[in-house]
């Protein structure tokens, strides 16, 4: 069965500054690698941003270029370009857009997207350029130790949050690789993180959540003192 086409996701044109530098990581792989599905070669940063002129609202924007298969990193520039592949949609941008046009409330809204290639002088002649910018969700991230030092009460209240959250994830397409989910159907993935929850199994959550690759959800509560916590799951 076919899965029925969404609408068009559409984007007021904007000009965004970036506030700050936060990551950036890369993604090596050899041709035969790429040829056996495995994606392509790429480097990935991460920075803070927003609107120019305005003081809000903030985004992340992540830019993704194309690098050389490994092992070609220093040969000529027209054995590099013969690498060129695009448009390049990673899972992250695939995971934001489905969620988007179902009008997801408890994720992330995707902000914008572009496609592009990189000039005669780049590392790879043509090859892929995607930008990808999402919204900043208020808070601050809850870690680890910060979760556990929390009351019993209010530990319990995150639990709360994170069921009613899933409770209202929109249904996912049969085949959960296409949004950078893995194949494990969505009920059981929602069962498995509750029940660490319950069970106050945080290392489990921790596993359950490496099982997607895109978006992040971020999980928001309410702290002693009136402040705002976040929790990526």
């Amino acid at each position: 069965m076919n899965t029925p086409p969404q609408p068009l996701i559409n984007f007021m044109p904007k000009i965004w500054e970036i506030v700050e530098k936060i990551e950036g990581n890369i993604v090596t792989q050899s041709e035969q690698n790429f040829i056996d599905g495995r994606g392509p070669a790429y480097v990935a940063g991460k920075v803070l941003c927003r609107p120019s002129g305005a003081q809000g609202p903030l985004g992340f924007l992540r830019i993704y270029q194309q690098i050389p298969w490994l092992g070609t990193e220093l040969q000529k520039a027209s054995v590099r370009a013969a690498q060129a592949i695009g448009p390049f949609e990673p899972p992250e941008l695939q995971a934001l857009k489905h969620f988007k046009q179902r009008g997801c409330k408890v994720v992330p809204e995707l902000l914008g997207y572009q496609f592009g290639k990189q000039d005669k002088g780049d590392i790879i002649s043509g090859g892929f350029v995607t930008y990808v910018i999402w919204e900043k969700v208020p808070g601050e991230p809850l870690e680890f130790t910060r979760f556990w030092n929390c009351t019993f009460s209010e530990r319990q209240n995150i639990r709360v949050k994170f069921r009613q959250i899933c409770d209202e994830w929109p249904p996912y397409p049969k085949r959960f690789h296409e949004l950078g989910l893995n194949s494990i159907e969505q009920e059981d993935r929602i069962s498995l993180a509750i029940q660490a929850l319950e069970n106050q199994e945080f290392t489990s959550i921790s596993l359950a959540a490496r099982t997607f690759n895109a978006p992040r959800l971020i999980l928001r509560h309410r702290l002693s003192g009136g402040q705002t916590g976040e929790r990526d799951i």
